[in-house]
C-alpha cells in the first residue's frame, strides 16, 4: 500500500504546535442566495463515496478514472476510531495509474473530523496533535492553521478556509456549497486545493486539486461525486 497525494483527501497527511484554530479573518465572499447547511454530518462506517476523475498525472494529460471513498470501524492505540480507505484508478495514454491509502479518523463533540493517523508501509503512526480535516459547522468567517508531527515525515503543516459559497453541478446532482481552500505540506509533498463541501454528507462534492511531491512526481486534476449513501 503506497502514501500518496491522495492524502489530500480532507485533505488531504495529517509534540505538534496548534498555530491558529477557528473562526474568523475570511476573506471570501458569500452568495446571499445560495445557503448550504452549516453542520457537518457524522461520520460513521459504511459510508461509500465514488467520484470522476478527470486530470493528469506526471505533466501527461488525458487521464480518466474513478476515485473513491470507504469508512468502516477500526481502532489506533486502542482508542476507537473511523478507518477512512481510499483508492484511486485512471488511465491515459501513456499507461495507468492505482494509488491507495488508508487513514483514522475520528470526529470530537463540536463536530469537527480529525485525522488522528496513518496507515505507511510499516504500520499504523499517529498525528501530535491530531490534525483537523473538516470543521464541524461551517461560517463566512471559518478558517484554521495547525502544525502537527507523524513520526515519519516530521511536521506537517495544514491551512483551510471559506472562500464564499457557491452552486455547482456534479454528476449526482446540484448542491449548494462551501467553497473552500486548503493546502497541506510535510517532507515529502505538497498540496493545494480548492473544494465544493455540503457539510449533509461531510466530504466534498467537487474538488480541483494539484500537488507536487519531492521525488518530482505531479498530480493535477478534478474530481466529481457520482454516487454516495451519505445523502440524509
Amino acid at each position: 500500500m503506497r502514501s500518496s497525494v491522495f492524502g489530500a483527501w480532507v485533505a488531504i497527511g495529517w509534540a505538534g504546535l496548534l498555530i491558529l484554530t477557528g473562526c474568523g479573518g475570511g476573506s471570501g465572499s458569500s452568495n446571499p442566495t445560495i445557503n448550504p447547511p452549516t453542520t457537518t454530518r457524522t461520520l460513521v462506517e459504511d459510508l461509500e463515496y465514488r467520484y470522476d476523475f478527470q486530470g493528469s498525472v506526471g505533466g501527461l494529460p488525458g487521464y480518466q478514472g474513478t476515485f473513491g471513498i470507504r469508512t468502516f470501524a477500526a481502532s489506533l492505540n486502542e482508542e476507537p476510531t473511523i478507518m477512512e480507505d481510499t483508492l484511486l484508478n485512471v488511465s491515459g495514454d501513456s499507461g495507468g495509474l492505482f494509488l491507495s491509502e488508508r487513514r483514522f479518523l475520528r470526529q470530537n463533540a463540536n463536530r469537527d473530523i480529525l485525522q488522528v493517523g496513518d496507515v505507511n508501509a510499516e504500520g499504523s503512526v499517529s498525528f501530535t496533535p491530531e490534525l483537523t480535516l473538516l470543521p464541524g459547522v461551517y461560517q463566512a468567517t471559518t478558517q484554521f492553521s495547525q502544525q502537527a508531527t507523524r513520526p515519519d515525515v516530521g511536521n506537517v503543516t495544514r491551512s483551510f478556509r471559506v472562500i464564499g459559497t457557491e452552486r455547482v453541478t456534479v454528476p449526482l446532482g446540484t448542491f449548494d456549497c462551501w467553497k473552500v481552500e486548503y493546502s497541506q505540506a510535510d517532507a515529502t509533498k505538497s498540496i493545494t486545493a480548492t473544494a465544493w463541501i455540503d457539510p449533509r454528507i461531510a466530504y466534498p462534492v467537487k474538488q480541483v486539486i494539484q500537488s507536487a511531491e519531492n521525488n518530482g512526481s505531479t498530480y493535477a486534476g478534478t474530481v466529481e461525486l457520482r454516487t454516495t449513501n451519505a445523502l440524509p
